[in-house]
């Protein structure tokens, strides 16, 4: 009895344990589930479109593109200098081959060029080259520019001054100055005028940045000295008048002209610079009814003022190209001091851009137009395109509004006066 007691007690554990390692494999199990559908739930949408049949809109990786951007920008800044190579390959120089004219200079070839700044002109000027020198060409020298047509910039200049010195001028990546056993020939050329010449093509390569301002009015001198932003007010160190306006460029190379006279002992002060159509007038009309009080007839009245002053809305001055340089006395230019300043712009004027414009006739340069003026002085590569626009756009009906102005046209204004300059300065 005992012994069938201890055998049940015995199964009856047994049972026991089975059914309790049932249930407990049992919750494992609906625990495991459990945290999977946990885990499912907070996976990513994508996850989730994929469980519920839907398409993700597909995502680019840009990465690569980003850095490949990155990468070419900056191979733009540090293969600048490698533009020439690039047209070269693409033919398209443009080579412009041309002669020295009379009183042509290093600064006059240059200057009016995009991107040839005047620090590179000076340092080509001082390169000391045994028998060559930059700041003395004859007249009928050979020389050429090659350009780029991407942005009309100097990429090279070769003077020759001889069959045996010709120099090249390579301005990038660093700027070369080299002999040369002859002015090359690049097979890539998209412009080469036979018969043209330097400055015809400078006034297409060059651009105006306040071209939208060179209006009729302003040619004529009709316009606000203090609110046109072609002019800018100079320092008092620089005028001998209580105020003073230039055209900007023509200022700017005045100041650095007079800073090389000083260094040689020169002294250069402006006594007269942009003058408006109303200035002008008032000059005109007090000399014309002075002349007229004194008995002289129109014509003859108006003559005599031509000598040394302009009719309004006639004048270079209107620009503000051009200046009157320490005295407005022809005999100061004769000796002494005078002779000296004068020598000193005859010899160097020309590397900052000036030059002579109304010269003795006795040089035989022009024909026509006003007396011997050692003082006046124009900024040529500026007045020289403002001029071509006055020639297109100025007719004698536009010269009016002051006492003898019906005399323009009788006079030949625009034919022996606007245009009786020097042809150096052409």
């Amino acid at each position: 009895m005992v012994k069938l007691l201890s055998i049940k007690n015995i199964l009856y554990c047994i049972v026991l344990i089975f059914m309790a390692t049932a249930l407990l494999i049992t919750c494992e199990w609906t625990s495991e589930v459990s945290t999977n559908i946990s885990k499912e739930s907070t996976k990513s949408p994508k996850a989730s479109a994929e469980r519920f049949g839907e398409i993700e809109e597909k995502k680019i990786d840009y990465s690569d593109k980003v850095q490949q951007v990155q990468i070419s920008q900056t191979k733009v800044n540090s293969e600048i200098y490698r533009v020439t190579d690039s047209i070269t390959k693409s033919n398209e120089l443009i080579i412009l081959d041309f002669k020295v004219k009379p009183g042509e200079t290093l600064s006059s070839i240059l200057t009016p060029i995009n991107g040839v700044p005047y620090s590179t002109i000076l340092k080509i000027s001082e390169t000391s080259i045994s028998g060559l020198n930059f700041n003395l060409f004859d007249v009928g020298q050979k020389y050429q520019l090659v350009l780029n047509p991407l942005d009309s910039t100097l990429i090279s200049y070769t003077h020759s001054f001889s069959k045996e010195k010709i120099i090249e001028v390579i301005l990038n990546p660093n700027l070369v100055i080299k002999k040369v056993s002859q002015i090359k020939r690049p097979k890539t050329i998209k412009y080469n005028p036979a018969k043209s010449n330097l400055n015809s093509k400078i006034k297409k390569v060059k651009t105006i940045k306040n071209d939208k301002n060179v209006t009729k009015l302003f040619l004529l001198g009709k316009t606000n000295l203090s609110t046109n932003s072609i002019f800018v007010k100079l320092e008092n160190q620089y005028h001998t008048k209580s105020k003073m306006y230039l055209e900007k460029q023509t200022a700017v190379s005045f100041k650095k002209m007079k800073s090389a006279a000083e260094k040689d002992g020169i002294n250069l002060i402006i006594v007269s610079g942009a003058r408006n159509y109303y200035s002008q007038k008032s000059i005109w009309e007090r000399k014309f009814k002075n002349n007229q009080s004194r008995g002289l007839n129109p014509l003859e009245n108006a003559r005599k003022i031509l000598r040394y002053s302009s009719m309004p809305s006639t004048s270079r001055h209107h620009w503000g190209t051009d200046i009157d340089i320490n005295s407005l006395e022809p005999s100061y230019f004769e000796s002494g001091r005078g002779k000296r300043e004068y020598d000193w712009l005859v010899n160097n004027a020309g590397r900052f851009g000036f030059c002579q414009v109304y010269t003795n006739f006795k040089k035989k340069d022009r024909n026509s137009g006003y007396l011997n003026e050692a003082w006046h002085w124009s900024y040529i590569p500026k007045s020289k395109i403002y001029l071509k626009k006055y020639n297109e756009r100025i007719n004698y009906n536009d010269i009016n509004g002051f006492i003898g102005s019906d005399l323009a046209d009788d006079l030949s204004m625009i034919k022996d006066f606007v245009n009786g300059i020097s042809s150096d300065c052409l």
